[in-house]
């Protein structure tokens, strides 16, 4: 494998999850070769909540190639004039995003991104997560802006069988956001919620 500083970053701009089914194969193959992959690192899951619930400000996807093959990738909610990051979130719900790359050049890729930023702020990866303390180590060493703030919950929502009765008894901004919700979700076929109060429940099932 050649080594990272060899190679250059790609960036595409993330108006939509459409590049994210476009780079579906490639994705979950690079996963079938990183130990400790889990379901919140799959394009599928990725490109439903965006989907679902849309982009946030300026999101970019980058993309490391390595001899022509896949081999890092993450994405950002970046703001180049101000030289501020963030890792992409839309706005509901809470869930997890974090790089990913080969285990030997993980820290090279996210350094390699951070390096043209003054500022980034981590709020959805895992304390257990090697990407958190990558970032922490090169926060300590290089004195970057950075603010972590781990994410260990995924927040969901149970509603009772009469929906409509439901809504109508809830007001103003939480009735709206909630409608807007269940519209998008009708787009699927297929929608199963089940109670999870911690994120690390799922990930080892």
């Amino acid at each position: 494998m050649a080594p990272i500083k060899d190679t250059s970053l790609g960036v595409m701009s993330l108006e939509d999850s459409e590049k994210i089914w476009e780079m579906e194969k490639e994705w979950n193959n690079l996963l079938t070769k990183i130990p400790n992959s889990h379901p919140f690192m799959t394009p599928y899951w990725l490109g439903v909540t965006l989907e679902l619930y849309g982009v946030m400000h300026e999101g970019k996807i980058y993309t490391l190639e390595i001899d022509r093959e896949l081999a890092g990738i993450t994405l950002l909610d970046v703001d180049m004039e101000n030289r501020r990051g963030k890792i992409l979130s839309p706005r509901y719900p809470n869930y997890f995003n974090e790089f990913i790359a080969y285990h030997e050049i993980r820290e090279e890729f996210v350094e390699e991104i951070l390096s043209a930023l003054d500022v980034f702020i981590v709020t959805q990866i895992p304390e257990s997560s090697p990407y958190y303390w990558i970032i922490k180590k090169l926060a300590e060493n290089k004195k970057y802006g950075i603010n972590i703030t781990g994410q260990r919950n995924l927040k969901s929502l149970i509603v009772p069988e009469n929906v409509e009765k439901w809504l109508y008894k809830i007001k103003g901004k939480a009735s709206r956001i909630i409608t807007s919700t269940l519209k998008r979700a009708k787009r699927f076929e297929e929608i199963e919620t089940k109670r999870i109060e911690d994120v690390s429940e799922l990930v080892d099932r």
